[in-house]
């Protein structure tokens, strides 16, 4: 029997760093993602998504354990993703404060995806550290085969010309050797690493 493992926590031993979401979309999908875009709705196909982002604070919604909290909350206050109770039992076994967020409203554009009951956070990758790898990641991500980009520029406001989310097509193997592309990708920060 192989157990998948969810939550992967990669890194140095502090409550900083960048993360990735894997998402399960059910079902094709338009979304308006708020006023991103003048307030278009955008096509996503049903597959699979990685949503990459990071939280560099100690304390507060920039804290990393609460940004994943906030992230496995929906903004209607619906039935959490399934992931967040078992999120919530790894970052405190990693010694990362978490704390469920209180009347959550959608703010990020990550927020009206995963808002939707149609879409799941069925994973997470936690890469630990001082330093801001999600540039450095998402650029990786661009360069694979396996990853398209359905919204150019969702989620990287703060990082012009690149974006945050991908839609990808890849087997069982690919996602299995996703946590050491995500440490390549760090650590060559060229967006060069390979999976």
């Amino acid at each position: 029997i192989v157990i998948e493992t969810r939550i992967i926590i990669l890194g140095e031993t502090i409550s900083t760093g960048c993360y990735l979401l894997r998402i399960q979309l059910l079902q094709a999908q338009k979304i308006q993602f708020g006023r991103y875009n003048q307030s278009g709705a955008h096509f996503l196909p049903k597959g699979d998504y990685i949503y990459i982002g990071s939280a560099l604070g100690n304390k507060g919604a920039s804290s990393l354990g609460y940004r994943l909290m906030r992230h496995l909350t929906r903004c209607s206050g619906d039935t959490p993703h399934a992931i967040r109770g078992e999120c919530a039992t790894q970052l405190y076994n990693a010694g990362i404060q978490a704390k469920v967020p209180r009347n959550k409203k959608c703010h990020w554009h990550i927020d009206y995806l995963l808002e939707i009951p149609q879409a799941q956070v069925i994973g997470i990758i936690i890469l630990r550290s001082q330093a801001d790898y999600e540039k450095q990641i998402a650029a990786a991500f661009a360069n694979l085969p396996e990853t398209s980009t359905p919204v150019p520029g969702l989620g990287a406001s703060d990082h012009p010309g690149n974006t945050h989310l991908f839609h990808i097509t890849a087997g069982a193997d690919w996602w299995s050797r996703l946590p050491q592309f995500i440490l390549d990708a760090a650590i060559a920060g060229d967006g060069l690493a390979k999976i």
